[in-house]
């Protein structure tokens, strides 16, 4: 292409795309750019087509302002673009997770007007969902990322309701898929074979996570001004509505010293307890990483870094301590979660039953 004449004024709303001859129609949606072609390559017809498509989007946004004033019908995706900017920004975590939940449920709804969808309609939804293929891995999508999902559609059913666009949430009531328990624990000669096999920081990491039995966001993003090295405690923000932390933790010796030795070993002004070079913390795709290289090269099989969370538990109610204690420490609001993560082996039965055998034989 050639330089541009002095004074070109590029047509508005419309751009060339390479290899088309077409002109095509550039909007934003949901802070993303999407084209549509014209279907022509005259630049004259291609403006009259834009500004013909142009007042009827004016004219939808004008009578969504009048549905959302009188509690009428609006379309799904407009349900969606308000809750992700009024409720759940995308700079937050929540809100990232939100806008990523929100995809399928867009792909599927799409400009489906909201209170046309029935409960049926969200049972195919989650039936289409658990029958597709993920591109990312190529498996199948699993009953817990469906669920996600499923929660999401709650949240925007909830915030149409409170808008005054439906009656009711019909995800309510609406059963999700039965989510696998994890059974697996690591064992005392596994763990210490993974914390021989990764980096220093990472197995600083791994300490961490097994010495506060948190859940393992908690403590990729620790920062020192969580930590109280006189008071030897830490404390925890619960940012979650779902998810409760413990106001205030301990720290053991184990912890203690990975703490002191990272403190007398820091050169730089990071917040951050455990970060990489680049300043930034370990994310759980970092540690997971190098988990399983340590795993490969150890021969352990079938065990990721959360599942120390459930060795904690687990060691914790092998040691004496009841459910109380130990959710409290875990940040259970449900002693059911509890038990759900405890896990014990076949050697653990010995000794209770030892005890009814004695009492049988008198």
């Amino acid at each position: 292409m050639g330089r541009r004449k002095q004074g070109y004024k590029a047509p508005e709303g419309l751009v060339r795309i390479p290899k088309s001859p077409y002109w095509y129609i550039k909007r934003v949606v949901l802070g993303k750019p999407v084209f549509k072609s014209t279907g022509t390559a005259d630049l004259i017809e291609a403006q009259e087509i834009y500004h013909m498509v142009m007042t009827e989007l004016l004219k939808e946004s004008r009578s969504h302002t009048v549905n959302r004033i009188l509690g009428k019908s609006v379309p799904f995706n407009f349900i969606v673009e308000r809750y992700l900017i009024e409720i759940s920004p995308s700079k937050s975590k929540a809100g990232r997770n939100d806008k990523n939940a929100s995809k399928a449920p867009l792909s599927f709804f799409g400009e489906s007007k909201i209170d046309g969808i029935s409960k049926q309609d969200i049972y195919k939804f989650l039936d289409w969902r658990k029958n597709s293929i993920s591109e990312k891995t190529g498996r199948q999508i699993s009953g817990p990322s469906v669920n996600r999902e499923k929660s999401f559609l709650s949240k925007i059913y909830k915030f149409a309701t409170r808008c005054g666009y439906i009656t009711e949430n019909l995800v309510a009531g609406v059963e999700g898929f039965s989510e696998n328990r994890r059974e697996r624990y690591i064992t005392d000669q596994e763990f210490e074979l993974i914390k021989t096999n990764v980096s220093e920081d990472v197995r600083d990491i791994i300490e961490a996570l097994y010495n506060t039995a948190q859940r393992p966001g908690r403590i990729y993003n620790l920062q020192w001004k969580q930590i109280d090295i006189e008071k030897r405690s830490v404390v925890f923000e619960n940012t979650s509505k779902n998810k409760r932390v413990p106001e205030v933790l301990w720290i053991n010796d184990v912890l203690f010293e990975v703490l002191m030795k990272r403190k007398r070993n820091r050169r730089t002004l990071s917040p951050y307890v455990f970060y990489k070079p680049s300043l930034k913390p370990y994310s759980e795709f970092d540690v997971l990483k190098a988990w399983k290289k340590a795993c490969e090269d150890t021969k352990i099989t079938g065990c990721i870094p959360r599942d120390l969370r459930h060795k904690a538990i687990t060691d914790m109610k092998k040691a004496g301590f009841n459910d109380a204690f130990v959710g409290n420490v875990a940040g259970h609001s449900d002693p059911r979660t509890t038990k759900r993560y405890t896990h014990f082996s076949v050697e653990e039965t010995k000794l209770p039953l030892q005890a009814l055998e004695r009492r049988t034989k008198g």
